[in-house]
């Protein structure tokens, strides 16, 4: 006997999950980064509540309000952590976070499980290449949400209180 496919609400659950682990990830990565003494000032005074401002709002650049990337924040903290000697996050995590964001879910049957699917952009002969291919089991799902959470834990210990 196969494994049960999850009911919708199990899926959603899940990656609901997943989003919310990357999204934390990204703004621990910030936090962290914006603790260097190489980060650029933040430009506004201390316990100024950033989430108050409404859309519009002009604010300084910093490492929490930058337009940096995941996989730059990422890269940026592994850097840093080879001058520590301590280890690095794992950087295919923005591969799941960018087939999320821009791949397509669906299953080849009704009744099937659903899989992300994401493609390149095309090259000069307008042909694309599979660059991300997973069916989103229960168990494929619960696997990105452990990975995720380990590296939060991995860039949490180290933001200064």
């Amino acid at each position: 006997m196969g494994a049960r496919h999850m009911t919708l609400d199990e899926h959603c659950n899940l990656v609901g999950r997943l989003m919310v682990n990357l999204q934390s990830l990204e703004f621990a990565l910030r936090a962290f980064l914006q603790s260097l003494p190489s980060a650029r000032p933040i430009g506004m005074p201390h316990g100024t509540d950033f989430y108050s401002f409404p859309a519009g709002t002009e604010l300084p650049e910093n490492e929490i309000t930058s337009y940096d990337t995941l996989a730059v924040l990422i890269r940026k903290f592994n850097t840093e952590m080879v001058t520590r000697g301590e280890p690095a996050i794992d950087v295919t995590i923005v591969d799941v976070r960018d087939a999320l964001a821009h791949g397509r879910v669906s299953a080849s049957t009704p009744d099937g499980t659903l899989r992300l699917i994401k493609f390149s952009k095309p090259d000069k002969q307008n042909r694309v290449r599979v660059v991300f291919n997973e069916q989103m089991t229960q168990t494929w799902l619960k696997d990105q949400i452990r990975r995720v959470h380990e590296a939060i834990l991995t860039v949490h210990k180290l933001i200064p209180e």
